[in-house]
């Protein structure tokens, strides 16, 4: 996890959740963040469903 990671803009949706897209691209797939635990998955179209609040308690800097 790097502060120079390529982070996605979340789009949110009707129910405050994100599919997925708050996503840090890094040389071997992505990081999705839930709660205190950055979860990695390789270079799939996998995907969480997470609350904003906790995306941001990860990774403050996020901006949206």
């Amino acid at each position: 996890m790097s502060e120079t990671a390529d982070c996605d803009t979340v789009s949110w949706g009707d129910d405050g959740t994100a599919a997925a897209d708050a996503v840090c691209h890094v040389e071997d797939g992505y990081w999705f963040f839930s709660g205190d635990m950055p979860l990695k998955y390789p270079n799939s179209g996998d995907s969480l469903i997470v609350p904003p609040a906790q995306i941001s308690y990860v990774w403050p800097s996020l901006s949206w």
